[in-house]
């Protein structure tokens, strides 16, 4: 579902004078989307006089600017003439789709292109080259296998303005989702969306749609204004296994995404953010996976120590040992010691987030969240310097204080360290 739009601040509509049916125009409002400057486009076309007006694009951006207001002819309709009567043309979309399928497959854009730099170009380029053609996705621990479409001659509009031509058209990406072991619906949907039955499957398949719009001006390279994604379709390929429909089967279903039931262990340390029964779930950079605990499970302090395994905190920070056997089992569990408070002499600047608190643990100097949105980790952060907690009303509290579950904005230094915890709603 779309995050709503502002009010209307400014509209203006483009009319070119159009003999016969199809038509179409074009409807540009500047608003708001989530509090920011933002200019919405509507593509309105009629197809057939048995049909009706329709919005058959509604592409946007972040941003102020728009397009030059058209000239007005005596008829009333937009000068100079043209319109949507200008060849409608798919060039534009199935370059930008090369132009992004190169930066995926190849990490770098391709040679020769005529695109401005700007965010839907340049900028998405790097983004994509940073989770390339069969690549894991750090968010979801599957592999991606990325193809990009242009939509048909039907979904292109072109119109002129005072300065130059506008095309608006589709793209669309489709997503190949996919592992060593599949990809994992849960019974509680969480993964993938209702569209997706319980179960694993050979991969998942992802579709969305892109609207870009390109704005085309005399010795000026071709200018890419809008980019939004939005979702279509999701659908399961290749069912290996069915799971019941039962709230009792998300209590031993794998984490966030279809890591595996045995878990392959990522390179870095880990932080034990479940505990259950004879299991431990770990988040290692931004996965969670499951381990069941081996028969002959130690646990070991910083500087080497035997500990009872019952001492095992939600928080605490360590290197794993799973044993490599069918079905793996972590056998060792080695804590790290505590950050040293001279690193946080050396931040930079930082950020926040919102998430949903699950607990602090002041041995480890540790806070443990769960990202907002369905189906996302569990993950624990550390302080060197004790962090600053404050409540919804803004007075000072006490890590122990903030209730599980409650919302909470956490600011963190450059350096990832976590510097302060707000209470925005008290679970």
């Amino acid at each position: 579902m779309r995050a709503p739009r502002g009010p209307i601040l400014h509209e203006s509509v483009l009319v070119p004078e159009q003999s016969s049916l199809p038509a179409t125009f074009l409807g540009e409002a500047t608003t708001t989307l989530e509090k920011k400057p933002y200019v919405q486009y509507l593509v309105i076309s009629r197809q057939s006089a048995a049909q009706e007006w329709k919005v058959v694009a509604d592409p946007g951006y972040s941003g102020t600017g728009t397009l030059d207001a058209p000239d007005n002819s005596r008829s009333g309709f937009d000068q100079p003439t043209g319109g949507s009567s200008v060849p409608a043309s798919t060039a534009l979309p199935a370059a930008l789709a090369t132009y992004w399928q190169t930066w995926t497959d190849t990490r770098h854009a391709p040679g020769g292109s005529t695109f401005a730099p700007g965010k839907w170009t340049t900028q998405a380029g790097k983004a994509l080259a940073e989770s390339p053609e069969g690549a894991v996705y750090r968010q979801n621990g599957l592999k991606g296998y990325y193809i990009y479409r242009a939509g048909g001659p039907g979904e292109t509009w072109t119109f002129r303005t005072a300065s130059g031509k506008i095309t608006c058209g589709v793209v669309r990406w489709q997503t190949y989702w996919t592992s060593k072991y599949g990809a994992y619906q849960p019974a509680s949907l969480d993964n993938w969306g209702l569209s997706v039955t319980p179960g694993y499957y050979r991969a998942v398949v992802e579709t969305d749609i892109i609207q870009p719009c390109f704005i085309q001006r005399a010795g000026q390279a071709t200018a890419v204004v809008s980019g939004q994604v939005d979702p279509d379709t999701l659908q399961g390929v290749g069912l290996l296994a069915s799971i019941p429909s039962t709230s009792t089967t998300t209590t031993t279903a794998t984490s966030p995404y279809g890591s595996p039931p045995s878990g392959q262990l990522l390179t870095g340390d880990s932080a034990i953010v479940g505990i259950s029964g004879s299991s431990v779930t770990v988040d290692t950079d931004g996965q969670d996976v499951r381990y069941a605990e081996c028969p002959a499970f130690q646990l070991f302090s910083p500087t080497g120590v035997p500990l009872a395994p019952s001492t095992l905190a939600v928080g605490d920070v360590a290197t794993l040992t799973v044993g490599a056997t069918s079905a793996p089992c972590v056998s060792r569990v080695s804590l790290l010691a505590t950050p040293e408070p001279p690193q946080c002499k050396t931040l930079n600047s930082g950020g926040q987030i919102e998430a949903v608190w699950v607990g602090a643990n002041t041995a480890a100097q540790s806070i443990v969240y769960a990202r907002t949105g369905a189906g996302q980790p569990t993950v624990a952060l550390r302080w060197c310097q004790a962090p600053t907690a404050a409540g919804a009303n803004g007075s000072a509290i006490a890590l122990a204080s903030i209730a599980p579950g409650s919302t909470v904005q956490i600011t963190m230094s450059g350096n990832v360290w976590v510097t302060g915890v707000t209470v925005l709603q008290q679970g």
